[in-house]
């Protein structure tokens, strides 16, 4: 059991020499033999939360597809975050992991801009133009519509083939988290619009 810093000190350089033996032993080819639960690292418990208890905080989407849809989409966020507070992916593998991330936050932004604006603007409208839009009708306000446009800006990486330079020290975890601020931003406001309240 851990009681004190010390201890957790240990337990985490104990995890760490014991995974290194597991993956020294199993080696780099992944033995189909290795595929079963019983040689698999369990995630530990209740670090992700539940896709209930994610569709509880979006109440303004009344499709319950698309409400269970961002919460999956949430959950893999929570993921990340553990691989972000609680391993040491460094380097590229990490600027991409956060470069997914910014990418998660983003379609989750897209798809509730999407659906507060169904029977006002066209789906035709890109992510950008919709945003504009949206502050012509007094639907969000400039500051925040700003930030979703920064967002959207970030996750233009999605397409590798429009890419001018290798994405080397282009992201950083202060992106990801104020894309994930960001993004709990935006589904306040819709909730808050839901309940008739004010910003």
């Amino acid at each position: 059991m851990i009681k004190n810093i010390d201890d957790l000190k240990n337990t985490i350089k104990q995890v760490n020499t014991s995974i290194q033996e597991i993956n020294n032993f199993i080696g780099p080819d992944d033995p189909d033999q290795f595929d079963g639960s019983d040689f698999m690292i369990g995630l530990p418990i209740g670090y992700i939360r539940t896709a209930e208890y994610f569709r509880q905080q979006i109440p303004f989407i009344k499709d319950k597809d698309l409400s269970s849809n961002i919460a999956y989409t949430l959950q893999l966020s929570d993921f990340y975050c553990w691989l972000f507070n609680r391993t040491n992916i460094d380097l590229t593998v990490r600027e991409m992991l956060i470069k997914n991330g910014l990418m998660l936050m983003a379609s989750i932004c897209e798809t509730i801009a999407v659906y507060v604006t169904k029977g006002i603007i066209g789906k035709s409208h890109a992510f950008c133009a919709r945003i504009d839009r949206m502050i012509t009708e007094e639907l969000i306000d400039k500051d925040l519509a700003i930030e979703l446009k920064d967002l959207w800006t970030k996750r233009k990486g999605i397409h590798l083939y429009e890419l001018d330079k290798a994405e080397f020290n282009k992201y950083k975890y202060d992106d990801y988290s104020s894309a994930v601020i960001l993004t709990h931003r935006l589904i306040d406001t819709y909730n808050r619009k839901q309940q008739g309240l004010k910003k």
